[in-house]
C-alpha cells in the first residue's frame, strides 16, 4: 500500500514536472515573440567556448544550453538562454543536473573583467580571513554586494553613485562583464519576467557607463546566434 502511495506521488511528480517544462516552453516563446526575438529549443553545448570569460559556464561537466532566445534588445544583440551542468564526472555514476538561466548583452563600448554580484555569508566570512572585495564609499553597497576586479580603477570608474543605485534599486542578479559582452544570472532558471529584468538591468548598466570610455566599433553580423 505504502509503496504503491510513493510509486504515485512519484509519478505525478514526473507528469507534473513534463507538464510545467512544456508550460515554460510555452511562456518563453509567447515571451519571445512579443519582443521581437528568436526561440530555439535546440541544445547546443560549447557555451562556455563561445564566452570563455563567463566563469559561470565553465561549471561542472557535461555543460549544454537550451531554450535559446536571440535577437536585438533595443539598440543591442542579446542571447538568453537556460544552462544545464552534471555535478560529477564519472560516468559510472547517475548525472546530477543543475540548471540556471542566463542573458548575455554585447557592449558598446571596450570593457573590462568585472563581477557585481550579492554578497554572502561566505564572502563576510572570507573577509574576516582578509581576502577581501572592493570596498566604495557607500556603506551600504558595500555591504549588499560583492565585486571583484583584475583593474581596481575600472571598477571605480564603473560603480559610480549613479551605477549604486541602480543596482541597490534592481533585481538581484549576478553581473560579470567580459571584453565585449556583460552577463546576468542567478542560480535558478529564469521566468519570462526575469529574463526581461535580467536584460533589462545589463541594458542600465550599459547605458550608465561614463562617456568618457570610448566606444567600441559596429561589430557586424546581428545576432549572438551561437
Amino acid at each position: 500500500m505504502i509503496i504503491a502511495a510513493v510509486a504515485a506521488a512519484v509519478l505525478a511528480a514526473v507528469v507534473a514536472g513534463r507538464y510545467l517544462r512544456g508550460a515554460r516552453d510555452k511562456a518563453l516563446y509567447r515571451w519571445a515573440r512579443r519582443y521581437g526575438l528568436r526561440y530555439n529549443l535546440d541544445a547546443y553545448n560549447d557555451m562556455e567556448g563561445r564566452y570563455p570569460e563567463f566563469a559561470c559556464l565553465r561549471q561542472g561537466f557535461t555543460r549544454y544550453a537550451d531554450n535559446i532566445i536571440d535577437g536585438r534588445w533595443g539598440k543591442r544583440r542579446i542571447l538568453a538562454f537556460d544552462y544545464h551542468y552534471a555535478i560529477n564526472a564519472d560516468n559510472r555514476l547517475p548525472n546530477l543536473y543543475r540548471t540556471f538561466s542566463a542573458v548575455v548583452l554585447e557592449g558598446d563600448r571596450p570593457l573590462k573583467d568585472l563581477l557585481i554580484r550579492p554578497e554572502t555569508l561566505a564572502d563576510k566570512v572570507s573577509a574576516f580571513f582578509g581576502f577581501e572585495d572592493i570596498d566604495f564609499e557607500s556603506a551600504q553597497f558595500s555591504r549588499e554586494f560583492y565585486v571583484q576586479a583584475a583593474d581596481r580603477k575600472w571598477a571605480y570608474d564603473v560603480i559610480h553613485p549613479r551605477m549604486m543605485d541602480l543596482l541597490m534599486n534592481s533585481p538581484r542578479f549576478s553581473i560579470q562583464m567580459g571584453r565585449q559582452y556583460v552577463i546576468a544570472w542567478t542560480s535558478r532558471r529564469f521566468s519570462p519576467n526575469q529574463f526581461a529584468q535580467a536584460a533589462g538591468l545589463i541594458a542600465g548598466i550599459l547605458d550608465a557607463l561614463p562617456e568618457y570610455l570610448p566606444q567600441r566599433a559596429d561589430p557586424g553580423p546581428e545576432a549572438l546566434t551561437p
